[in-house]
């Protein structure tokens, strides 16, 4: 495994650990190594308000914890519409 698959991969897993495995349907992030920018897309189980301001509020913890490695964005998004950009996309990186 190299660094940026390392570095996708512990994204990932970061993401899920923080926001919750019980609150995560499923993550994917992909990485634009040119920009260096991570692209972090979240399903979330319940998709409330709540639930929503949760995920932001983790993510600000894991923006930080990769602050000098890349810059990244949030997006949620529910598990088909994930599935569809899986299917088009090349640059997936981590899928949980």
């Amino acid at each position: 495994m190299n660094e940026t698959q390392s570095l996708v991969m512990s994204i990932g897993e970061m993401s899920v650990a923080l926001i919750g495995k019980d609150h995560v349907e499923a993550v994917n992030v992909f990485l634009d190594v040119e920009r260096s920018h991570a692209l972090l897309t979240v399903a979330l189980r319940e998709n409330s308000d709540a639930e929503q301001m949760r995920a932001f509020d983790k993510f600000i913890d894991v923006e930080q914890m990769f602050f000098d490695d890349v810059s990244m964005e949030l997006r949620l998004s529910d598990r088909g519409s994930m599935e569809q950009a899986h299917a088009s996309s090349k640059q997936l990186a981590y899928r949980a």
